[in-house]
């Protein structure tokens, strides 16, 4: 038989002695299945001669089998459509495919395993009036009739290794789902006919007597209870509370459940006043709509309790492995934007970290701010909080004094793409020199002072957004969200096709002589730049560094000593680092170039009239040659390629941010 036909295979709970009804009500249905691995009991001989020596005793054969496959079972398969548009009968009635026992609670037609509109395998209790439990690793009690429970094609049923039908107190059932592609065609198209039944006109009147089921006699039976039931596992646990993530076993709706420790209820919610207060804070977050914030779906005031969509992805800290300098403009970018909408309502975040920045994909990568329980009026922002790595220097002094703005969260922001970047320094080591007297800085300033080494040895744009905009000392000199969102934008252009911009970009700055102007380059051209010199400087570079850079090579990076000079001017980068003039008279065509004698010199003449810019006059006399190959060779193996594989275009980004 087809492996991929089969949906399901249903067992007797394993109970101790309280197994023969459902072992009976399987084993006489026409889908049963004997068991896989049935223990044949051996012959064994009594008496035996004194001569005779002992033989050691013998290891059960399957010894390592499931203990499924020892038990006896009935299969739902694709294959085997049920005579029933409601699925596989369990019930009384003879006209089920599984007959249960006349026991009092059950119903003639009391449930049926099938499938529900998402193509979702479920159990339906058919308005049993026992009513049916069904139970996902002992969590989820609760009897009900005229309800359904996800079995399988959802993620957080298959995350379960029991999952437990009860009717009755002797007669339970186990089930183990198979896990299917569920949009699929073939599984959607199998679904479907599954659902149909057979359609056939014995059928037809079986369907109609469900609906006219009678049950025995239910005295002294529990009578089932309303309502939806919510399978619930901890999530996270931070300084505001402990987070709860609940999946609906009917709709497989999910949503987290956030409720305050009783220290912050003591300390915080103390009085009717605080509370009153809390709820008005709260129902202000509830009407936040943004993208990249996570949405408030609920407030509940006694106890006080949030209900919040739920994101699958986790946390930025619990990501395994490092995130490409191209995701990390992405989450700077999306975080702005939602910094930008949360400030013009007057609103501080006021804990920006790693942790509280949730990934809802990975592919594209989009992540929200989560998080808002220290979230606070921008007019009232006095209270020392936050994550204290990640807090801005303001946040540290006597703030219950004279206050601060919502510019920490720009701070913030900063710290933590510089963590996700892995260029900050060690925290623990900063409060190790601390406490040895080995320096007297603070952590804000240690932060800022080590970025602006990172970018003296290696400029970038992302570095030069970060120091200039974000991660300055004094509140005033940081941009606003707006502003700061605006320049993270731009940032996306310096890496479209970056694998082959950036490595261009390193040729072409540490070598005044350009044949071509980059932003005309054809990648699928042979390369005509000359690198008799370009070749030595691009070996002489440090390589030491790691740290990401998303830029190709600044100026300040040039093999020469003048730019050299230049790196460590305190003008501000430019805008563009050719004048007109000398992009024009980059445009060469290749093919003019090509019939150029070898023999020929080239002379430039640089203008010093800008301390960050050129002013390049080229008159260029070359020729291709065994260089050309190499540049080739140097461009298909850049090392930026690996940052940026399989990453989106900027037409991608920019729907992303």
């Amino acid at each position: 038989m087809n492996p991929e036909h089969l949906v399901a295979r249903v067992y007797p709970a394993s109970d101790g002695l309280r197994t023969k009804h459902a072992e009976r009500a399987i084993m006489t249905s026409s889908y049963y299945a004997p068991p896989l691995h049935e223990e044949s009991e051996e012959e064994v001989l009594y008496g035996r001669d004194d001569r005779e020596t002992t033989d050691p005793p013998e290891v059960p054969a399957n010894k390592d089998a499931s203990t499924y496959d020892r038990r006896p079972f009935i299969e739902v398969r694709f294959d085997k459509i049920p005579k029933s548009s409601h699925g596989l009968l369990f019930g009384c009635s003879r006209q089920c495919d599984v007959i249960l026992p006349n026991l009092k609670g059950l119903s003639n037609y009391h449930f049926s395993l099938t499938f529900d509109e998402q193509n979702r395998f479920i159990v339906q209790d058919l308005g049993s009036g026992g009513g049916t439990e069904v139970t996902y690793d002992n969590k989820g009690q609760g009897t009900r009739h005229k309800f359904s429970w996800i079995l399988g094609g959802d993620g957080n049923a298959h995350r379960h290794t029991t999952i437990i039908i009860k009717v009755h107190h002797l007669v339970k059932f186990q089930v183990v789902a198979v896990e299917h592609d569920v949009k699929s065609q073939p599984y959607i198209d199998n679904v479907a006919s599954f659902r149909r039944g057979g359609e056939t006109k014995e059928c037809l009147i079986n369907d109609l007597a469900i609906f006219r089921r009678y049950i025995n006699l239910t005295t002294g039976a529990q009578m089932p209870g309303q309502g939806p039931i919510h399978v619930r596992r901890k999530v996270g646990e931070g300084g505001f509370g402990i987070a709860v993530h609940c999946w609906d076993v009917s709709t497989g709706d999910e949503f987290v459940i956030k409720t305050p420790t009783k220290k912050v209820v003591k300390k915080v919610l103390k009085s009717v006043e605080d509370r009153r207060a809390w709820k008005q804070e709260a129902d202000t977050l509830r009407k936040l709509r943004h993208d990249h914030i996570v949405k408030l779906l609920g407030v509940v005031c006694n106890p006080p309790e949030l209900r919040l969509e739920y994101i699958p992805g986790g946390s930025l800290s619990e990501l395994e492995g490092k995130i490409s300098v191209r995701d990390t403009v992405l989450v700077l970018t999306q975080c702005l934007s939602a910094l930008s909408y949360l400030h013009a309502k007057q609103l501080a975040h006021r804990d920006i970290s790693p942790n509280n920045i949730l990934i809802r994909s990975r592919a594209p990568f989009s992540v929200v701010l989560a998080d808002f329980g220290m979230c606070q009026d921008a007019k009232h922002l006095r209270t020392r909080c936050g994550t204290t790595q990640y807090a801005a220097p303001e946040i540290f002094e006597d703030s219950s004094a004279k206050g601060y703005s919502v510019a920490v969260d720009i701070w913030s922001l900063g710290v933590t793409a510089c963590s996700i970047l892995q260029i900050l320094p060690s925290y623990s080591e900063h409060k190790r020199n601390l406490k040895q007297g080995t320096t007297k800085l603070s952590w804000c300033q240690t932060v800022a002072d080590f970025v602006a080494n990172l970018y003296n040895s290696r400029p970038d744009s992302l570095k030069r957004l970060l120091l200039g905009s974000m991660l300055v000392l004094s509140p005033e000199g940081r941009n606003s969200a707006q502003a700061c969102y605006e320049r993270a934008r731009r940032l996306p252009e310096l890496m479209v096709n970056g694998r082959t911009r950036a490595r261009i970009s390193e040729i072409l700055w540490c070598e005044p002589s350009i044949v071509a102007h980059w932003d005309s380059f054809d990648a699928n051209e042979r390369s005509t730049i000359r690198l008799d010199q370009a070749a030595l400087v691009a070996t002489a570079r440090n390589t030491d560094s790691d740290e990401p850079s998303v830029d190709g090579p600044n100026p300040a990076d040039s093999c020469s000593d003048r730019c050299e000079t230049r790196r460590t001017s305190s003008s501000p980068p430019p805008s563009s680092r050719r004048s007109e003039p000398a992009r024009s008279a980059l445009k060469r065509p290749i093919a003019e170039i090509a019939h150029q004698s070898p023999s020929s010199k080239r002379r430039v003449r640089a203008s010093d009239s800008q301390s960050w810019g050129y002013s390049v006059a080229h008159e260029l006399d070359g020729d291709v040659n065994e260089e050309t190959a190499e540049a080739a060779s140097m461009l298909d193996d850049s090392e930026y390629g690996e940052n940026c594989q399989g990453s989106p275009s900027l037409g991608n980004t920019e729907q992303l941010i």
